[in-house]
């Protein structure tokens, strides 16, 4: 049925529902050889229907996929949510395809248990939109490790979207410590001109995310003050946000 030219897929439905799990090998074996579009897509959607009991067969079909194949599977793997994540999984997160390890990446910071191993690799990647979803993981905790190879990679340029820049800066700065002020103060605050005056850097993104993170965790020190000081009287409302809305 899985196979005929116009699939009943009322019928379909019924008998996934009737069979469970066991019907997850013949629609993994039908994907393999179904091109992209609304048939893969129905055909996911039944793995999606088995839920949790499909998750062992889906996870070993991810070792002989295609790499779009392997993207749609851990797609649907994190629609199904196994109690834990599959090993298969976590060699995904090596995969020459940057998609198939974004995926992954998305899975396995789902879980506690690969949260922190996951973002600390993420961040490294060479790939910048997976090293992105390890940043936007580290903004609700970012472990030192990751913090400083964060900082690195932005101050070698190794992010060349300015969004990345700035979730980066705003992740970081959930370490409060001395390396990470100073290091927020350098991107925030330039000397220059005549009488070399201490001046707020630029408006980007990036300075935006430096205000926001010293008005959020330095407000008090008096290291921050000028920089919060400049950002209340800029000319800008954007700048003045940054700070005011702390």
């Amino acid at each position: 049925m899985l196979a005929a030219p116009r699939p009943e897929h009322t019928v379909i439905r019924r008998l996934v529902t009737r069979i469970g799990a066991d019907a997850a090998p013949p629609v993994l074996e039908t994907l393999q050889s179904c091109p992209e579009g609304s048939r893969q897509e129905r055909l996911l959607s039944y793995l999606v229907q088995i839920g949790t009991p499909a998750a062992p067969a889906v996870a070993m079909q991810l070792t002989t996929a295609s790499p779009t194949l392997a993207r749609e599977l851990l797609v649907c793997l994190a629609k199904i949510a196994p109690p834990v994540p599959p090993p298969e999984v976590q060699l995904c997160r090596e995969h020459a395809d940057p998609a198939v390890r974004r995926e992954a990446v998305k899975l396995l910071l789902s879980y506690a248990a690969t949260r922190e191993a996951t973002l600390l690799a993420s961040v490294g990647d060479p790939d910048e939109r997976v090293a992105y979803c390890g940043i936007l993981a580290a903004s609700h905790g970012c472990p030192p490790q990751a913090a400083s190879v964060i900082r690195q990679r932005i101050d070698q340029g190794g992010f060349t979207d300015g969004a990345a820049r700035a979730a980066g800066i705003r992740a970081a700065a959930t370490q409060p410590d001395e390396e990470t002020l100073a290091w927020i103060l350098g991107r925030t605050l330039v000397s220059g001109g005549i009488l070399r005056r201490t001046r707020l850097a630029p408006a980007s993104p990036e300075l935006l995310a430096a205000l926001s993170a010293l008005a959020a965790h330095w407000s008090a020190d008096p290291r921050a003050a000028r920089a919060i000081a400049l950002a209340r009287e800029s000319a800008s409302p954007s700048i003045r946000a940054a700070v005011h809305a702390r």
